[in-house]
């Protein structure tokens, strides 16, 4: 059962409010990604033409495509990490719950703390160990090397 009103190819529309799309909610407060005619989660749009991250209560989370969560992106194509409510960012998961690194320019780059630092914590597999990508090593606005840890420390 839908939530959106569909279009006639069977894409959900989200409501328009003060020019930008809001997304409707459950009854426990998170919001819900409309989906298009296949299924897929689709991000709605501010009134600047952007599109955001629902909420599920503060934090952000991401919409999915055939269960694997995808990165929102800036014009540019950066893909954007969604934020907790603390405002460090989310690594996105696979469908294997292992984490994604996010993308600019074609390459991996790591989420950030609130403080702006390469976040302590690298991406994780399903198992719990960290892994570096394009084996590259997280680097404190210091310039402190951090090393990624296995699920034991």
């Amino acid at each position: 059962m839908s939530i959106y009103v569909k279009d006639t190819k069977g894409k959900e529309i989200y409501t328009i409010f003060n020019g930008g799309e809001v997304y409707a909610t459950n009854s426990s407060g998170k919001q819900i990604y409309a989906k298009d005619s296949t299924g897929k989660e689709i991000y709605a749009q501010n009134n600047k033409q952007e599109l955001y991250y629902a909420k599920d209560n503060e934090s952000e989370y991401y919409a999915k495509n055939q269960g694997v969560d995808y990165y929102n992106k800036k014009i540019n194509n950066k893909e954007i990490y969604a934020k907790y409510s603390n405002d460090e960012e989310i690594y996105a998961k696979d469908g294997n719950g292992n984490d994604i690194a996010a993308l600019d320019n074609n390459k991996f780059y790591y989420a950030m703390n609130k403080e702006g630092d390469q976040i302590y914590i690298y991406p994780r597999n399903r198992f719990g160990n960290e892994f570096k990508v394009e084996n590259k090593f997280t680097i404190s606005k210091s310039g402190v090397i951090i090393y990624p840890k296995s699920k034991n420390g």
